[in-house]
């Protein structure tokens, strides 16, 4: 028949049913506390995912608290999230309610309009006593009162006569005469329509003069042009 070795005192015996000892109450005895010790080993080296909830091997001294990468990047996901600032502010130019760090001194919601607001505000703290000046003031009109406006004589591609005051008026009364991309806004500092800088340097005496532009001209004889480069 065949026959084992005991694994704690060597000696050879008749296995039955898959023993690993000989038998002996003292052999049985050692087994046994090997048994359990290795189980609470076992067991002192598994952890719970923070994520899923499953068991996972890790060493008692391994920060490890997730399972798979899946779950350290939903973990690193949620701390993300926790750290974001809870504090809300209302915006002093729109009034919408915004998130930011109560030690952050921004004062807007990061919108264009809003953040230039305060820009022209901080600048200029009469800013809005200013615009009101503006606003009542009969030579800073859009219009032909505007103080920089001048008199302009134009000839349209039909051959039609224009003969008025303050290009940028006309452009703004008159937008059947141009397409959508001539109307464009264009410029940095002072923009308005693409129409306008283009237009404008068909006036007579201006730098880098143009002769037509989209079949526009200067409409020479009808008109006496002022030697000023602005385009108004």
């Amino acid at each position: 028949m065949p026959t084992s070795t005991c694994i704690i005192c060597g000696k050879e015996f008749t296995p039955r049913n898959h023993c690993v000892t000989c038998g002996a109450e003292a052999c049985k005895m050692i087994r046994k506390s090997q048994v359990m010790t290795a189980r609470w080993v076992n067991r002192r080296n598994m952890k719970t995912c923070d994520i899923c909830g499953r068991e996972f091997q890790c060493p008692p001294s391994d920060n490890t608290v997730t399972c798979s990468p899946e779950c350290h990047s939903e973990k690193f996901r949620l701390q993300a999230l926790a750290l974001r600032p809870k504090n809300t502010k209302r915006c002093v130019c729109c009034g919408r309610e915004f998130a930011d760090s109560p030690s952050n001194k921004r004062v807007t919601c990061r919108r264009k309009e809003c953040t230039t607001w305060a820009h022209r505000k901080s600048a200029n703290p009469d800013y809005e006593a200013m615009m009101r000046g503006i606003a009542a003031s009969p030579l800073l009109q859009p219009d032909e009162r505007h103080v920089n406006a001048r008199d302009w004589s134009l000839l349209a591609p039909d051959g039609t006569l224009y003969q008025f005051r303050n290009l940028r008026h006309f452009i703004r009364q008159h937008p059947g005469l141009f397409t959508a991309e001539e109307l464009q806004l264009s410029g940095r500092h002072n923009p308005g329509p693409l129409a306008s800088f283009a237009l404008g340097k068909l006036r007579p005496g201006v730098m880098n003069q143009v002769e037509s532009w989209h079949g526009w001209k200067w409409a020479y004889g009808h008109h006496s042009p002022n030697s000023n480069n602005t385009c108004d």
